[in-house]
């Protein structure tokens, strides 16, 4: 019944409410490994990784031939950093289930992490032995035997890996660091830019494709590579920091908040949702958040959603002239002149060409042609740049 509940609570977002049943579970009948469990995810959310582990600890007691309690223990232990637990966790696993492939996996990459490439590739190799379409096996096998510049090995276990996944970007970029490495940019160059093709996002891809291209003498196509490199890596090196103090600081909503404004400025619509609503989860008061939340909606072509939000901004009677101007852009969207009218009015300020503009649209689409014409030369004599106001106006 505690655990039903705790259940039920996890799916209405009262986390620290299920959390308290999930313990009261245990009470009950501390033999049953559900409530561990989700009482390990419980602590792992909240960044407390000893909690975390030592519940996993006892379900893998209690389920001693389940594999995903050695993967879970395992990964629970390499996230915090120690590995030497991951390992001892994935050899446990072995001993009890020495055919599971993803154990043998799970053990390789915690070597990879503790720089023991040798008894890595041994680990890794019998993955892929026990399960030969596990990609992400035979990708690590052959970063493994690069590392230990065991070159052809470390091919042929690419070739594999592509052959496998030809859209993967990570092996293909992985291919690419092998070609160049062995001097042989013109092999690497296709191999970076699939890898691009499949991760656009993937600053390392395009530092070797740059590089690629500028050994085989194509330094124009390098030099762009270079420069796109340098604007990615710089956004990753920002997005890892916030996250990091999101991780450290899990309750804070101002860094989650500039993870969302990064995300925005970078043009990462979708991932910036998702941060500003969990800055408006964390704090409901944070109007600026509710604004960008709304604003990104809206780019989204989400305008129910953006409105709701944006309303929200602006209540009660205290939207900035930003808001009020979204606002007015959403109500148009959805039909809603008179308000779209109304919103725009209360935006209006000698600095705002933009609130004579979507005045000017309000009206317009009320039926009040010369009054939103007229608005619509305002806000051009103001910005006579603006697109929109020279296109209905028909003005070139």
């Amino acid at each position: 019944m505690r655990l039903a509940e705790g259940m039920r609570l996890i799916e209405a977002g009262a986390a620290d409410s299920a959390a308290v049943c999930f313990r009261e579970a245990i009470v009950l009948d501390a033999t049953l490994a559900d409530p561990h469990y989700h009482l390990a995810l419980f602590y792992r959310s909240r960044g407390l990784a000893d909690s975390a582990i030592l519940e996993l600890n006892r379900v893998a007691a209690l389920q001693p031939k389940a594999a995903s309690s050695y993967v879970d223990l395992g990964s629970a232990c390499a996230q915090a950093n120690r590995l030497d637990e991951a390992a001892e966790a994935f050899r446990r696993g072995i001993a009890a289930l020495p055919n599971e492939a993803e154990l043998h996996y799970g053990l390789g990459l915690a070597l990879m992490a503790q720089g023991t490439q040798a008894d890595a590739v041994q680990s890794l190799r019998r993955a892929t032995e026990l399960d030969t379409g596990m990609v992400e096996a035979q990708g690590k096998l052959a970063q493994a035997l690069f590392d230990l510049q065991q070159w052809d090995a470390a091919l042929a276990a690419y070739l594999r890996a592509v052959a496998m996944a030809p859209k993967s970007g990570e092996v293909l970029r992985g291919m690419g660091d092998l070609y160049l490495r062995m001097g042989r940019p013109e092999q690497a160059a296709p191999a970076y830019e699939r890898a691009v093709q499949a991760h656009p996002d993937d600053y390392r891809a395009l530092y070797g494709l740059g590089n690629a291209y500028n050994r085989t003498g194509r330094t124009e196509e390098g030099m762009r590579a270079l420069k796109q490199f340098e604007r990615l890596s710089a956004y990753q090196s920002q997005a890892r920091t916030l996250r990091q103090a999101i991780d450290d600081r899990p309750g804070e909503p101002g860094h989650v908040y500039n993870l969302g404004t990064l995300n925005a400025r970078h043009g990462r619509t979708v991932e910036a949702i998702t941060a500003f609503r969990e800055a408006v989860f964390l704090d409901p008061e944070m109007k600026e958040a509710r604004h960008n939340l709304g604003a990104a909606y809206l780019l989204e072509e989400m305008t129910v959603e953006g409105a709701q939000s944006l309303r929200q901004a602006a209540a009660p009677d205290s939207g900035s002239a930003d808001t009020r101007i979204l606002m007015s852009r959403a109500c148009r969207r959805l039909g809603r002149m008179a308000e779209a009218e109304a919103e725009a009015r209360q935006a209006l300020a000698p600095d705002r060409p933009e609130a004579l503009r979507e005045l000017g649209l309000a009206l317009i689409g009320q039926g009040r042609l010369e009054e939103g014409r007229a608005a619509l030369r305002q806000a051009l004599a103001a910005d006579p740049k603006d697109p929109v106001a020279r296109a209905v106006l028909g003005e070139r």
